[in-house]
């Protein structure tokens, strides 16, 4: 077919320390965070 898939990739360094402070963040304030539950159904994916 002509198509190459390639399962690996780097993910930079940035990314990663913004995720990071990110969960950091979500363990100091965790009434911050929404409920799954309650807000799934108001994305809306295209």
């Amino acid at each position: 077919m002509g198509i190459e898939t390639n399962l690996e990739f780097e993910i930079p360094e940035e990314y990663k320390a913004i995720v990071i402070e990110r969960v950091k963040e979500a363990d100091l304030h965790p009434e911050d965070l929404l409920d799954w539950d309650e807000v799934k159904d108001d994305f809306d994916f295209k």
